[in-house]
């Protein structure tokens, strides 16, 4: 949250100084030229503010800049005329003696990202193919500079992982689940940890106070499943055979299929002959993120997998989530059921599993497909698979 930023950055002492100087020019103001000039500075601080609070800046160092009109709110709270000279100058050394009492506080944790890198890159060095999932604190693009390993960051729930899991087998062997608990909080109980077989890596305080802890596990991913044929349609025209000009802008586009985010600047969405299946597939590129979603929902009867497939993917990232609806069509929630970096331009079917407790029987839901694809991607054979058959025939592939 960027207040807990904001407050972390500037410590206690100077926080509650600058906010009663603040106070004092906003209650208090007459004719002086001091006090004129603060105002002039409570405007610079509330437009550094406002462009901070709508960026959502998450890191600390954003917001360390408004120490310095501190500092000048700080002062001119302690000299104020009531007080009299040597209460002021009383107050300023108490907050020239707070300042100097931060500046020489050490962190001894104060390395712990570096150091979970480190750990991760020496353990990755027995695994040809990982990956690094970060739990959406910030520390996702830092992890992955310092260890050289692809990086990816969401609030990842049990069922998020149980889905994630399933469609990278065949992608990478390990994945690094990061994340960040108080010091109160179990792992274990937060996680199936124990069910995915995860082993505890490295753990580290964020500070002295210990409050918060980074734990890293190491899950292994299982091998690759076999290709299903036997792809039922979740959606109109998933495999985007029948094309059509689309009334607007008279491009030539899948039935029953919309795009956002297509433009001259972030990419293109259009079929072409598909590499991967007979008759088309749709070639995406975009260096922003595209999406791509049907026009129609469905309904998940029986457990399944939701399939897919992608060729010549490599470095893009994939989001699938979906929207479940209720009976009169009204959104209802949201959910992410994958997200994930491709590191091969080979052929790869994703499985996700679906299964129908999770939903109402009146409930029906849409999928849609995030990309950021910088050197392009086929997709196609979009579908549903029942899990009945699935696991015959992965047994059957097992006796054979």
């Amino acid at each position: 949250m960027p207040v807990s930023h904001l407050l972390s950055a500037i410590f206690d002492p100077l926080a509650i100084s600058t906010g009663l100087g603040i106070a004092v020019c906003c209650c208090f103001r007459d004719s002086r030229k001091i006090l004129n000039l603060c105002g002039l500075w409570l405007l610079f601080i509330v437009i550094m503010l406002a462009w901070r609070f709508g960026l959502g800046a998450c890191s600390s160092r954003y917001w360390a800049i408004l120490t310095i009109p501190g500092i000048l709110f700080g002062i001119v709270f302690c000299y104020l005329n009531f007080w009299g000279r040597r209460i002021s100058a009383i107050l300023v050394g108490i907050l020239c003696i707070c300042c100097l009492i931060q500046d020489l506080h050490f962190n001894r944790n104060s390395r712990y990202i570096l150091n979970a890198a480190k750990a991760i890159a020496a353990d990755a060095k027995h695994y040809p193919r990982t990956i690094i999932w970060e739990d959406g604190n910030s520390a996702a693009s830092r992890l992955g500079y310092y260890s050289g390993i692809p990086t990816l960051s969401d609030h990842f729930s049990s069922a998020f992982l149980e889905r994630n899991l399933q469609g990278v087998r065949g992608l990478y062997d390990v994945v690094y689940l990061v994340f960040t608990v108080s010091r109160e909080e179990n792992p274990q109980s937060i996680l199936p940890l124990k069910e995915l077989r995860a082993e505890l890596l490295f753990e580290q305080f964020h500070d002295n106070r210990e409050k918060k802890k980074l734990y890293i596990y190491r899950v292994p991913v299982e091998p690759a499943l076999s290709m299903r044929h036997d792809i039922e349609p979740f959606s109109l025209n998933g495999n985007f055979e029948t094309l059509r000009p689309q009334a607007k802008t008279e491009r030539i586009f899948p039935l029953g299929w919309r795009d956002t985010g297509v433009g001259t600047i972030s990419g293109s969405c259009q079929p072409v002959a598909s590499t991967i299946s007979k008759g088309n597939a749709l070639a995406i590129q975009s260096v922003l993120m595209l999406t791509l979603y049907p026009e129609t929902r469905g309904i998940v009867k029986q457990d399944g997998f939701l399939v897919f497939s992608v060729k010549q993917a490599k470095d893009s990232q994939i989001w699938v989530w979906a929207m479940i609806y209720d009976k009169k069509v009204h959104p209802q929630r949201k959910e992410t059921v994958l997200h994930t970096c491709v590191n091969t331009d080979a052929l790869h079917q994703f499985q996700i599993p679906l299964n129908a407790s999770e939903f109402a029987p009146e409930e029906s839901v849409r999928f849609y497909w995030t990309f950021i694809a910088p050197a392009g991607l086929q997709l196609d054979d979009i579908g549903f698979c029942p899990r009945d058959i699935a696991g015959k025939s992965n047994s059957a592939q097992k006796q054979d």
